[in-house]
C-alpha cells in the first residue's frame, strides 16, 4: 500500500498490486495543499492506525489526524503560519518547524484544542528546509535559512552547535551552494548529504569538520530532493527535469544507478521499510515503483492529480477470500446407488451392438442371391434373357480418345525495313 498527497488538499490510499484507487479523503480545493505525511499511532499487533499530515489551507497552515481502521478525522492543530517544514514524531510529541523560523515541540498527551502554541526556540527567518535527528541519546535538528550555510541546532540546549562553511574561492568568486535539499545519511549522525540549485551535490560530516569532505559540481541541471538509501553509503537525488540517480560515497562523481521513466519534476521520494523498493510522485500524476538494485520499473499507476507527498506503507492490502465449504461425505445409501449405477453402466458397454458395416455386408450378400436367381432363369428360358435387354439393354464400354497436342513453332516476325 502507498499513501499520497495531492496539491489540492486530497489524500488517497493505493493498491500497488491491483493497480487501484481504494481510499480517498479530504476536501479538494485550490487553497489546501498537502506538504507532508508520516506515520503516527500502531495498534497493540504492530500495524499503521493512524497518519500525521502537514497541510496548507490558505493563509494557515494545519496538522491533521486520519486513522486508516476507524477511517475518520482527529481535530487538527493550527498555526497562524503559512508553510510548515520537516514535521517529526517520537514518543508521543511532534515537533515541525515555520517558515519564520519558530521551532515547536507539541505533546499530544497534554496539548488541549483551542491551546495557543508557544515556540520551542526561534531559528531565523526564512526558513528553507528542515530535518530532524531525534533518537534516545540525541535531539537536533538541522535547518537551512535563505542565504545561510547549514547549521545544526541543539534542541535541549536550543543553540546552535555545528554551521557549515564555504569551499575557498574560484578565480576570486564566492562559489555558491544554495541548499534545495538535504538528508541525514543512514544510521549516521553526522554525514549529511546536500543538493542546490548550482547542479552540486556537496556531502558534510560534522565529526571532520565545516567544510564538505565530497563534492560533485557535474550536475546537468538544479537538484530538487535528496534521499537516503537503506545503504549507509549510498543517496539518491533528482533534479527539475525529473532525473532520479543513484550515488555512492566510495564512488564520487559517479552514477551508480539510474531510473528513467519520469516525464516532469519528481515532488517526493521514498523507500519500502523492509523491500528494495523505491517509489517517486510528482507533475506528471503517475506513481512509479522502482526495484532499488536492477532499476527496473516494477508497478506504474495514473492517481489524476499532481502529488507532493509519498508514504509507504508495510503492510500489504489485506483481502478477505470467500470460505468454501468441504463436500459432504457420502452416506452408505448413496455408495450402495453409485455402484449400482456403475454396474449398470459396465454392462451396457459390454453388450454388443450390430455394427454399420455388418448391416452392409448383409445388403451385398442379399443382392448377389438375387443375381444368382436371375442368372439361373436365363439359363433356363433365353427369352426373359431378351425381355430384359430390350427393358435395359447392356451398356457398352466407351474408349476414351487422347487427342494429341501439336506444338506450333512462334511466329517470326517481319523485317519492315
Amino acid at each position: 500500500r502507498v499513501l499520497l498527497g495531492a496539491g489540492n488538499g486530497l489524500a488517497k490510499l493505493c493498491n500497488v498490486e491491483a493497480k487501484s484507487i481504494s481510499q480517498t479523503w479530504g476536501q479538494q480545493s485550490a487553497d489546501r495543499c498537502i506538504n507532508e505525511m508520516i506515520w503516527g499511532k500502531y495498534t497493540d499487533d504492530g500495524s499503521e492506525d493512524q497518519i500525521i499530515i502537514n497541510q496548507r489551507t490558505g493563509d494557515h497552515s494545519e496538522i491533521q489526524f486520519w486513522s486508516l481502521i476507524e477511517s475518520q478525522e482527529s481535530p487538527s492543530i493550527p498555526f497562524q503560519t503559512k508553510q510548515l517544514h520537516g514535521i517529526a514524531h517520537q514518543g508521543g510529541k511532534i515537533y515541525v518547524s515555520s517558515q519564520e523560523g519558530q521551532f515547536y515541540v507539541i505533546d499530544l498527551e497534554k496539548h488541549q484544542l483551542g491551546e495557543s502554541l508557544v515556540p520551542h526556540m526561534e531559528l531565523g527567518n526564512g526558513l528553507v528546509r528542515s530535518r530532524m535527528n531525534i533518537s534516545d541519546s540525541m535531539s537536533e535538528v538541522a535547518v537551512v535559512v535563505q542565504h545561510q550555510n547549514l547549521c545544526i541546532w541543539n534542541l535541549e540546549e536550543k543553540k546552535q552547535t555545528w554551521k557549515a562553511k564555504g569551499v575557498p574561492h574560484e578565480y576570486q568568486m564566492e562559489v555558491e551552494h544554495h541548499i534545495t535539499d538535504f538528508q541525514y545519511l543512514t544510521d549516521s549522525t553526522s554525514k549529511l548529504v546536500s543538493a542546490s540549485r548550482q547542479k552540486r551535490i556537496w556531502v558534510y560530516d560534522t565529526k571532520v569538520g565545516r567544510r564538505p569532505v565530497q563534492r560533485m559540481d557535474k550536475g546537468s541541471r538544479s537538484f530538487n530532493l535528496v534521499s537516503a538509501c537503506p545503504d549507509p553509503n549510498q543517496y539518491i537525488c533528482s533534479d527539475v527535469s525529473g532525473t532520479v540517480n543513484k550515488y555512492d560515497l566510495r564512488k564520487p562523481g559517479c552514477i551508480v544507478q539510474g531510473y528513467k521513466g519520469n516525464l516532469g519534476g519528481v515532488r517526493a521520494l521514498q523507500f519500502h521499510p523492509t523491500l528494495p523498493l523505491l517509489a517517486a510522485v510528482g507533475l506528471d500524476r503517475f506513481l512509479r515503483i522502482w526495484n532499488i538494485n536492477t532499476g527496473k520499473l516494477q508497478q506504474k499507476l495514473y492517481v489524476k492529480q499532481k502529488m507532493n507527498s509519498l508514504l509507504f506503507s508495510a503492510e500489504e492490502e489485506k483481502q478477505e477470500e470467500p470460505a468454501q465449504p468441504p463436500p459432504p461425505l457420502p452416506s452408505t445409501q448413496e455408495e450402495e446407488e453409485d455402484l449400482d449405477d456403475q454396474d449398470r453402466e459396465g454392462q451396457v458397454e459390454d453388450m454388443q451392438w450390430p455394427d454399420d458395416e455388418e448391416e452392409d455386408d448383409s445388403e451385398g450378400d442379399a443382392q448377389d442371391s438375387d443375381s444368382e436367381v436371375e442368372i439361373k432363369m436365363e439359363e433356363a428360358d433365353p427369352g426373359v434373357k431378351r425381355m430384359r435387354n430390350e427393358i435395359a439393354p447392356p451398356r457398352k464400354e466407351v474408349k476414351q480418345e487422347t487427342k494429341e497436342v501439336v506444338k506450333v513453332p512462334p511466329r517470326r516476325k517481319r523485317n519492315t525495313r
